[in-house]
C-alpha cells in the first residue's frame, strides 16, 4: 500500500528512532555501528549524520543503502510545513536530478516498508527521499548535503533588532563569492529569500550566481525556473552564467572528442532550448560562453560569419585554440559558396532582419543608422533594454531623446516602449524630469556621481551593470589615476553614501583584482579596498579572507617600505585580529602571519606583536586547537625565531586523549597531490606533511585551468588534496571529472596548510 498521508508524527525518541532506521531495511546496522564491528571506512562516513541527527542540526538527514538493491538513498526530514519548503529549495538548489532522483516532491511512503513506516510515523508527510542515480555520485551527493548541514549552522537567527539590509545581505552573498565560501553565499541567500522582498526570478538569478561561481552547471540546468529564465530579460551575468552551462554540460564533451559535426548536428536539435540567450555577445567573457555563440554562428543557416571573426579573436590564445581552429575551418568547409550580394533594403529593415535572426548587436548598430521614426525609436528602445550594458543603455538615450518630440510621444505610446524607457533611465541614472542621460563610464564617474542625492537611489543598479564592461585600464594607466581613486574610495561620506561604497566593495574586488591576479598600479586601490573593509562595523568570516585576498595582492605588487605598504598590511592583520579574535579565526590568522613571513614583511614591520596577539589569544582556548594547528604554530615561531612565547602554552596530552599516532611509512609508495592557487599554502602543507609520512611522491599543482598536466594528475596520483577554497572551478572540475570513485579525492573545511594535513591524517586513519 503506498501513501501519502501518513499518520500523525509520534514522540519516539532520537535514539529509538536511530536504532529502528538502521535496521530491517537497511544494509547499515545499528548493532554493528554501536559495537564498533561495522567496517572503519563505513563507520566513519556514518558518524557525522548520527551525531548530527542527535545533536539536533538542521536539515536532519540519514543514508539508507537498500538490503535487496543496495542502492543508497538518502531521507530528508523537516518538523513542520514551513521547514520543509525551505528544504526542499535548498535540496533542489544543492542536488536536483542531476546526481537524484529528486524533482522536489514529498516522499511517498511504502507502508510495507519498515523504514518507510518508521519516517512516515516519526515525521509525518515533512520527509523528502532521494535516491542517488549512480554509485559514483555517493560520495558527491555526501557533500552536498554536508554543505546544506554547514549552511544552516552558519545561518544566523534573524530578528527584527538585527536584520541587515537587503543591500547589506546582496553585499555578503557577493564577498561570499569573492572568497569562494560556497556554504557562506547559501546562507546569504537564505537570508535574502527569507526576507520574502524579491521576486521569484531574482532569486532564481541570485541561485544561478552561486551555482556558476562554484562550477556547478548541470544544477543550472537542474533549476525548475531555468527554462523560463532563458526567455525573459535577465541580467547580463546572469545570462552568461546559463550560456556556459549550457555549453559545459551540452557541447564540452564534443570538445573533449574533437567532434565537430556531432556538436552542430546537437546545436540544431536543441537550439528551441535556448530562448533569447544567444541575442548579444555584449559584454561576455567566460570562454564557454563565447564558445556557445561560437558554436552557434558555425550552425547558422547562413554561417555567420561576422560574429565568428570577431569571436576568433575574443577566443585566441587558450589552451583551447585547436578547438575553436577546427570551428572556424569547418564553418569555411561547410557554408554555401555564394557570391556576395549588396542588398537594397533599408537600415531598418536590414535591423528587422538582425532582430528576426536573434543578432540584437548588429539590429541595435543599424537602429542608430537609420533615420528616426516611431518603429524605429521603438525597436531602439526595446534592443538596448534587452542588450541590457550600459554603454549600449546610453547610446540609446540619447538616440531616442534627439528625436523630434511628436515622435517620441508617440513611440511612448507603446506600453512596452514606456517601460522600456523608464528602466534604461534608472540603468543610467537618468532622473525622467531631466531626461538627460547620464554619463557614468567608468569607476571614476560613478564616485564622483555619489556626491549628487538624486543618483543615490539608481548608483546599486548603475555599479552592477557598469562594473561587468566599464574598462579599469583608464584608471590604472592614467598618471595618478589609481590614487585618485583610492582616494574616492576611502573619503568621508554621509552614512547613505559610505553604505552603498562597502556594498561595492566585493564588485570593485572583481574589476581590479580579476581571476584573482593583482594588477600591479592597481596596489594604491587595494590599500583603500582593506580600509573601508577593516572600519566596516559587520565585518564577518568573509571579509577576512578578503582581506588576505588584498593583502597578498598589495605584496605582490612591488611593496614600497617608503610608501609604507608593509606597516600597512601589517596593521590591517592586527586591527582586524583585534576586532575578530576566535578559534574560528585562527586558521586565517596563521595564514597571514604565514604570508607575512613569505613576502618578508618582518625585514620591514614588527611582526613579533601580530604573532604574539595571536598566541596570547590562544591563552584563552589551547585544548580547543588541533594538533595540526599547534604544528603549523610551531613552524611559524621557528621562522620568527620566537619559539619562546609557546612554552608551556600547549596542554599536556595523556594517552587517553592524544590522537592516535600514525606510522610514518603508512603511505609509503604513494604518491599525493596538493591542488591549492595558493603556492605557498600547498608548500607549506607539503613540508608538514613530510614530517609525518615518508616515501611519499609529492605534486604540487597551481594551474587556473584545466591543462593536460592537471588532467594526468587526476587519473594517476593515489591521493589528491583538493584546496576549492581558493581554486578555479575550471581546474576543480577537470581533477573530479578524471577521478576514479575509488581514488582518493580530499577536501579541507578551510584552505590552511593546517587544515590539509589534518584531513590527509583523518584519511590515513581510516584505510
Amino acid at each position: 500500500m503506498n501513501s501519502n498521508s501518513p499518520s500523525p508524527a509520534s514522540t519516539v525518541s532520537d535514539d529509538e528512532f536511530l536504532s529502528q532506521f538502521f535496521r530491517d531495511g537497511n544494509e547499515l546496522k545499528w548493532d554493528a555501528y554501536t559495537n564498533r564491528s561495522m567496517g572503519a571506512n563505513t563507520r566513519e562516513s556514518l558518524r557525522p549524520w548520527i551525531e548530527a541527527f542527535q545533536a539536533n542540526i538542521r536539515p536532519r538527514l540519514l543514508p539508507r543503502v537498500h538490503e535487496t538493491s543496495q542502492q543508497s538513498c538518502w531521507y530528508a526530514f523537516a518538523e513542520n510545513a514551513k521547514d520543509a519548503r525551505g528544504l526542499r529549495e535548498q535540496l533542489t538548489a544543492f542536488l536536483g536530478p542531476t546526481y537524484t532522483d529528486f524533482h522536489g516532491q514529498l516522499a511517498v511512503f511504502d507502508d510495507a516498508d519498515p523504514v518507510d513506516h518508521l519516517c512516515a510515523t516519526r515525521f509525518g508527510p515533512f520527509v523528502f527521499k532521494l535516491n542517488v542515480l549512480s554509485k559514483q555520485d555517493r560520495d558527491v551527493v555526501a557533500e552536498r548535503l554536508r554543505l546544506i548541514q554547514a549552511l544552516d549552522q552558519r545561518r544566523p537567527e534573524w530578528t527584527l533588532e538585527s536584520q541587515k539590509p537587503i543591500g547589506r545581505l546582496i553585499r555578503d552573498l557577493e564577498m561570499a563569492i569573492v572568497v569562494g565560501n560556497e556554504p557562506s553565499a547559501w546562507s546569504c541567500y537564505d537570508g535574502i529569500r527569507s526576507r520574502g522582498r524579491l521576486s521569484a526570478h531574482n532569486l532564481s538569478f541570485l541561485q544561478i550566481r552561486i551555482h556558476a561561481a562554484f562550477g556547478r552547471w548541470a544544477e543550472i540546468l537542474a533549476l525548475p525556473r531555468t527554462d523560463d529564465l532563458v526567455r525573459v530579460h535577465r541580467p547580463v551575468r546572469v545570462t552568461e552564467a546559463i550560456l556556459t552551462a549550457v555549453y559545459e554540460v551540452r557541447f564540452r564533451k564534443f570538445e573533449n572528442s574533437g567532434d565537430i559535426a556531432q556538436a552542430v548536428s546537437e546545436f540544431l536539435e536543441r537550439q528551441t532550448e535556448f530562448g533569447t540567450l544567444f541575442q548579444t555577445l555584449k559584454p561576455l567573457k567566460d570562454r564557454s560562453a563565447l564558445k556557445a555563440h561560437l558554436l552557434r554562428a558555425v550552425a547558422s543557416t547562413p554561417v555567420r560569419f561576422d560574429q565568428i571573426e570577431v569571436l576568433s579573436e575574443q577566443l585566441s590564445g587558450g589552451n583551447d585554440s585547436s578547438w575553436v581552429a577546427s570551428l572556424v575551418d569547418f564553418a569555411r568547409r561547410h557554408s554555401a559558396s555564394t557570391p556576395p550580394t549588396h542588398s537594397l533594403k533599408t537600415s531598418e529593415e536590414q535591423a528587422k532582419d538582425a532582430i528576426e535572426i536573434g543578432d540584437f548587436d548588429r539590429a541595435f548598430q543599424l537602429l542608430l543608422q537609420s533615420a528616426s521614426s516611431v518603429s524605429v525609436l521603438r525597436q531602439a528602445v526595446e534592443v538596448a533594454f534587452e542588450i541590457g550594458t550600459l554603454q549600449v543603455a546610453l547610446e540609446a538615450l540619447q538616440f531616442f531623446d534627439s528625436a523630434p518630440e511628436d515622435l517620441r510621444d508617440k513611440a511612448l505610446g507603446r506600453r512596452t516602449t514606456s517601460l522600456n524607457l523608464e528602466e534604461l533611465r534608472r540603468l543610467t541614472a537618468t532622473p525622467v524630469e531631466t531626461e538627460t542621460p547620464r554619463a557614468v563610464n567608468s569607476w571614476m564617474d560613478w564616485f564622483e556621481a555619489l556626491e549628487d542625492e538624486a543618483f543615490l537611489e539608481f548608483a546599486a543598479d548603475v555599479v552592477q551593470a557598469g562594473s561587468v564592461d566599464w574598462p579599469i585600464g583608464s584608471a590604472l594607466t592614467l598618471p595618478g589615476s589609481a590614487s585618485q581613486l583610492a582616494h574616492r574610495i576611502i573619503l568621508t561620506r554621509p552614512p547613505t553614501q559610505s553604505e552603498i561604497v562597502r556594498n561595492a566593495v566585493p564588485v570593485m574586488i572583481t574589476s581590479f583584482l580579476p581571476d584573482d591576479r593583482p594588477l600591479r598600479p592597481a596596489k594604491p586601490i587595494y590599500k583603500a579596498l582593506t580600509e573601508v573593509i577593516i572600519f566596516d562595523s559587520s565585518i564577518g568570516s568573509d571579509d577576512l579572507e578578503a582581506l588576505e585576498k588584498l593583502a597578498e595582492a598589495i605584496l605582490q605588487c612591488g611593496p614600497n617600505a617608503v610608501d609604507g605598504d608593509f606597516t600597512h598590511v601589517l596593521d590591517i592583520y592586527k586591527e582586524a585580529w583585534a576586532q575578530r579574535a576566535s578559534i574560528h579565526h585562527l586558521d586565517w590568522a596563521m595564514n597571514g602571519v604565514d604570508l607575512l613571513i613569505e613576502y618578508g614583511v618582518p625585514q620591514h614591520a614588527n611582526v613579533a606583536e601580530f604573532f604574539s596577539a595571536v598566541v596570547n589569544s590562544i591563552r584563552t582556548w589551547p585544548r580547543r586547537l588541533e594538533s595540526s594547528q599547534w604544528e603549523l604554530l610551531g613552524y611559524l615561531a621557528l621562522d620568527l625565531d620566537l619559539s619562546f612565547m609557546l612554552l608551556g602554552l600547549r596542554p599536556n596530552e595523556t594517552t587517553a586523549t592524544q590522537t592516535p599516532q600514525v606510522p610514518k611509512n603508512v603511505i609509503g609508495g604513494t604518491s599525493v597531490a596538493i591542488y591549492s592557487l595558493t603556492e605557498r599554502i600547498a608548500t607549506r602543507a607539503k613540508q608538514m606533511i613530510e614530517k609525518h609520512f615518508s616515501g611519499i611522491t609529492f605534486h604540487l599543482c597551481h594551474d587556473h585551468a584545466c591543462t593536460d598536466r592537471l588532467r594526468n594528475l587526476a587519473r594517476s596520483v593515489d591521493i589528491f588534496l583538493v584546496n576549492t577554497w581558493d581554486a578555479k572551478h575550471a581546474a576543480t572540475n577537470a581533477i573530479h571529472d578524471n577521478r576514479d570513485p575509488n581514488q582518493a579525492t580530499l577536501h579541507p573545511k578551510s584552505k590552511s596548510a593546517a587544515s590539509l594535513l589534518e584531513t590527509l591524517l583523518c584519511h590515513v586513519r581510516n584505510i
